[in-house]
Order: C-alpha cells, then structure tokens, then sequence
C-alpha cells in the first residue's frame, strides 16, 4: 500500500510540475498578448499623430523662413521613417516571441504584420503631401519676393526724388515767403 501512495505522490508531483509549468506558459502568452497589443496600439496612435503633425506644419512667413524649413522638413522625414522602423520591429518581436510561445489569437488586438505595414502608408501619404505642400510655399514665397524687390525699385525711385525735394527745400536760401510758393508748387505737382 505504502508503494501505491508513494507512486500517486510521485504522479501527483510530476502533475502539478506540469500543471504548474503550463500555468507559466499560459501566463507568459498572456503577457505577450497583452504586450504585442500594447505596442500595436501605441504605434497605431503614432501613425495617427504623425499624420495630424505632418498635415499642420507651418514653414514659415518669409522666404527665408520658408528657406531654412527644408532642412527640419528633411530631418523630420528620416526620423518618422526610423522611428516607424523601430515601432513596426518592436511589435513584431513581440509577436514573434508569442508565435514562438504558441500564441495564435490576441483577443486584445487585431493588428497583423499586413496591417502594421499597413498603417504606414497614410503617413507617407502625408509626408509626400507635405512636401507638395511646402514646394507650393516655396514656389509663392519666391514669386511674393520678387513682386516685393519690383515694388521697392518702383518706390525707392519716388523716395529718392522726395528725399531730393527734401533736401532742396530745407537747404533753399530764398525769402520764406518764396519757400512757401515753392513747395505748394511741388505739392500741386505731386497731386497731378
């Protein structure tokens, strides 16, 4: 009798090591399910605030402004690019350590490789949407200067004589009596 109970004890031991070991599995799946749903949902999210950031952007009110933002816009490119890099690898680690585990559903998330790769694309969507738009900005801010380098010459030749006139008048050794004459003649002039 003594040798059945010791038998059943010995069962009963390697049953609960393997009841015990397959507790941890489970528990380690869950964890990566609850893990690989964290980073899907985290690089979901910044796909969408990406795409919201890249629609905004201002480049600036001068063409200067507008000028220097090329390099920014370009470093912004590289970053959101590596950064998606990074994000997508992150969740698929996790998702091949479940695969690993026997992990075959994820009741947390339905995200997929396809559907990570996925949601990329409305980012580079805008990205190339930002770049369209910052080469019309350029484009307007090179044809605004222009048309105000045109009307500086046109006003810097009326400043010139006004100055000129200016300078006749104050520098005018005639009676006061002939400075006034002199300058409603000038101003009857201008009026014309």
């Amino acid at each position: 009798m003594d040798a059945r109970f010791e038998t059943l004890t010995v069962k009963s031991e390697a049953k609960i090591a393997s009841l015990l070991s397959s507790l941890d599995l489970e528990k380690r799946r869950e964890e990566n399910r609850l893990e690989y749903a964290a980073r899907t949902s985290d690089f979901m999210r910044w796909c969408k605030s990406t795409i919201e950031t890249a629609g905004s952007t201002s480049f600036g009110f001068t063409l200067a402004d507008v000028v220097a933002t090329e390099d920014e816009l370009k470093r912004q490119d590289r970053v959101v690019n590596k950064t998606c890099e990074e994000k997508q690898a992150n969740a698929l680690s996790v998702l091949d350590a479940g695969t690993d585990m026997g992990v075959n559903e994820n009741a947390y998330t339905e995200e997929t490789t396809d559907s990570l790769k996925a949601a990329f694309v409305p980012v580079t969507e805008a990205l190339g949407k930002r770049r369209e738009a910052y080469a019309a900005e350029l484009a307007r801010q090179h044809v605004d200067d222009e048309l105000c380098q045109q009307f500086a010459a046109l006003v810097q030749g009326f400043a010139d004589a006004l100055i000129a006139k200016r300078a006749e008048v104050a520098g005018s050794k005639d009676e006061l009596e002939d400075q006034l004459s002199n300058v409603e003649s000038l101003a009857e002039k201008q009026r014309k």
